[in-house]
């Protein structure tokens, strides 16, 4: 008999899902409970990579499989026991309560596969909890159709310790994070990396065997297929050199919340790029029209400040307004046609601009919104 709780049963399931079955509902794993003096290790696989989940302690020699599925009608989000029992050669018997009540369901044991699971790595380096975050930002970033490119890779680069991401519209770069290994390594974008179920105060170890990228926080090992194939973009060629820039807009915090809540109401009827115009010839004010509004709708930051020259620039409002939730608080600009890029030391996000939105330009009597004093 083994026994794990109803909100770990819930875990598994929610983050076993977003690893193995992406957006398909159809998809459902098959689940590999074994067990014995280890502990508990429950685990499965599929196309998208591999996961497990382990509880230390001394137990009996057990293992059978069941459906990812089984889990949701033992769920729950407290820590009440639910008992597994093999009570045949074919079926598993599950016991729990809900609420003081006895709740039991006989499934069916899952057809036994030989399932190569992927090995550990040689070695496994610890990196902070920032590394989960930058993952599950990084995959945010990336494309869904396929290109000459894998744009819904992630791009992890060894010797520079960083993650790049791009769909080719916008990129993210992040760095200063410990990777075991002398080359760049794709892997697929995933939404397991933002599952709440990780903890965010635990490190992460991360390392390489040769067809698999391994990440292990606490009871959570997962592994991620190495594509060694794919074409990725030069990353560093696209870069704006620091030198070269000679417009820095400095957004206040209150802005940028100014920006984040104002954004999404803006008038827009170009749903393909969804411009607007970042005016900075003097006040600091980003722009935005639509052919059925009388007048363009003009955002003033007033406590931003802009460093060097005057410019004027359209960008995606979707990215600017990505790059603030983000936490970037600065803007460099070389030329209106050049890479906006936001930086904040350790990461880069970078933007390709728009063509000037001519019907964003400056009028006398455009509706004006001010961010008021901070």
């Amino acid at each position: 008999m083994l026994q794990i709780t109803r909100n770990q049963a819930r875990e598994i399931r929610a983050v076993f899902k977003r690893l193995l079955c992406g957006h398909s509902r159809r998809t459902d794993p098959t689940l590999q409970f074994q067990a014995g003096s280890g502990g508990l290790t429950i685990r499965a696989s599929a196309f998208a990579g591999a996961i497990q989940f382990h509880v230390a302690g001394e137990l009996p020699d057990t293992n059978f499989s069941v459906p990812l599925s089984t889990l949701e009608v033992c769920e729950g989000k407290d820590n009440s026991p639910v008992q597994f029992d093999v009570t045949s050669k074919k079926t598993v018997s599950m016991n729990w309560e809900v609420g003081r009540i006895p709740r039991c369901q006989i499934v069916n044991l899952a057809a036994e596969k030989a399932v190569e699971f992927p090995p550990m790595p040689a070695t496994l380096v610890a990196n902070s909890p920032d590394l989960l975050t930058a993952l599950h930002h990084a995959s945010q970033n990336v494309a869904n159709d396929n290109t000459r490119y894998i744009l819904d890779h992630l791009q992890l680069d060894g010797p520079k310790g960083r993650i790049a991401a791009t769909d080719g519209h916008h990129a993210l770069m992040q760095t200063g994070f410990q990777f075991p290994w002398q080359d760049a390594v794709l892997i697929p974008a995933s939404g397991v990396f933002g599952s709440p179920e990780f903890s965010r105060s635990e490190p992460v170890s991360v390392g390489r065997s040769e067809k698999w990228l391994t990440l292990a926080v606490g009871p959570w090992l997962i592994h991620l297929p190495v594509d060694k194939d794919g074409k990725y973009p030069q990353c560093d060629a696209v870069i704006p050199k620091s030198e070269k820039i000679v417009s820095r807009l400095q957004i206040a915090d209150h802005d940028a919340q100014f920006l984040k809540d104002a954004i999404p109401r803006l008038p827009c009827d170009d749903l393909q790029h969804y411009p607007v115009t970042l005016d900075l010839q003097g006040e600091v004010i980003v722009r935005a029209t639509a052919s059925d509004q009388p007048k363009p709708t003009e955002l003033v930051l007033s406590n931003s400040r802009l460093v060097g020259e005057p410019v004027k620039i359209s960008v995606n409002r979707e990215f600017l307004a990505r790059a603030m939730k983000l936490g970037f608080r600065e803007i460099g600009v070389i030329n209106p046609e050049s890479i906006v890029t936001f930086d904040d030391g350790r990461r880069k996000y970078l933007v390709m601009p728009l063509e000037t939105d001519k019907n964003a330009k400056c009028v006398t009597d455009a509706v004006r919104i001010e961010s008021g004093a901070a």
